[in-house]
């Protein structure tokens, strides 16, 4: 089954949300900022080549990007102020409610 992961990601560890298809949840957590907790992302969860990642424009996006790139994943960078405008909640901010704000518009393909 297709799955979709919102990643919030920070210089230290990053947070995650997985849905299906349908939009359920299938996996959240955190993990290190780093390759191995990368991996230990795409093992843990058992998330297929191509797994499409949403994550935000940062400082540490790109380092992000291609390490998930290099695992397989496909890595989408949004601007910051994109997913802040199309979030349901902007003004309640939280790192796991900005992953799964990413992981919903990923998955329902709001974002450009």
């Amino acid at each position: 089954m297709k799955r979709y992961v919102g990643l919030d990601v920070h210089s230290k560890s990053s947070t995650f949300v997985i849905q299906d298809e349908s939009g359920s949840i299938v996996g959240r957590g955190a993990i290190p900022t780093t390759p191995d907790g990368f991996k230990q992302l795409r093992d843990q969860n058992l998330l297929e080549p191509g797994t499409r990642v949403a994550l935000e424009s940062g400082t540490v996006a790109f380092f992000s990007a291609e390490q998930l790139s290099n695992l397989g994943l496909t890595p989408q960078v949004i601007d910051a102020h994109e997913v802040r405008v199309k979030a349901s909640r902007p003004l309640q901010k939280s790192d796991s409610r900005d992953a799964l704000e990413l992981c919903e518009g990923l998955r329902r393909g709001i974002y450009r």
